[in-house]
Order: structure tokens, then sequence, then C-alpha cells
């Protein structure tokens, strides 16, 4: 799944992806592909600990949002989680939800690593 990023100082971008997929840059965006998936319950995970409403569901995708954070979340043909796009306006919250996506029971309970493409999350200059 190919996705485009737009870089705004105002608006961070993260991807949960399995463990094993593979990035790669294009010139039109992200691509991942993997064959492991995510967990169905990291969502009911993130839905809780981010303060969460599902907003959209579509075949392929269900959207999530609170007052500064959307979460899509996509899915293959077999309704299985492909890849999670979550984009965070505004850096009120960004130490609490740097702190959700760090946290091992992602990794270790839901098969899902974070993928940040701006590369904030490994920074030392952290908010």
């Amino acid at each position: 799944m190919k996705i485009n990023l737009i870089k705004n100082k105002h608006c961070r971008s993260f991807f949960l992806l399995p463990i094993d997929a593979h990035k790669v840059l294009q010139d039109c965006g992200w691509l991942f592909e993997a064959e492991q998936r995510i967990s169905p319950n990291v969502v009911t995970f993130l839905e809780q600990a981010l303060s969460l409403q599902k907003q959209e569901s579509h075949r392929n995708l269900d959207v999530y949002r609170s007052d500064d954070i959307k979460m899509n979340v996509f899915y293959d043909d077999n309704h299985l989680i492909e890849e999670i796009y979550i984009r965070l306006h505004g850096v009120r919250n960004y130490v609490f939800l740097r702190d959700i996506l760090l946290s091992a029971e992602l990794k270790l309970a839901y098969g899902a690593t974070v993928f940040d493409p701006n590369h904030t999350l490994n920074s030392k200059y952290l908010l």
C-alpha cells in the first residue's frame, strides 16, 4: 500500500506495521509489504489509550478520530490489519502518543512496530 506524506511542522505522521514489514520510499510515497498482519486487538488498545472514536468504516478502511489525532486502519482483502496510519495535529499530546507507540506492548502483544517517516521518535531532541 502506498501512502503520500505532506510535511507540516504541526502535523506528525506515524505508521504501525507488522514486525516483518519491508519499507521502500518511492517517488509517490512509502510502500509497505509484509507477510504477517497486526493483531486486531491493537485497535481497541489504541482506541482506549488515545480516546478515539470511530468515525467512518469502509471495506478496507476504518477511520478513528479525537480532537488532535486521526487514525486510519487499513485492511487486506481478508479484513486483516495491514497497517495503521496515525496523524497527530499540533504538539500538545506528542510525548503521550510517543510513549504509547514505543510501548513494548505493541510489539509483544500485537505484533506491531512503529515506523516514524520523519525519524522524530528516535531523535534525542524530543519535545
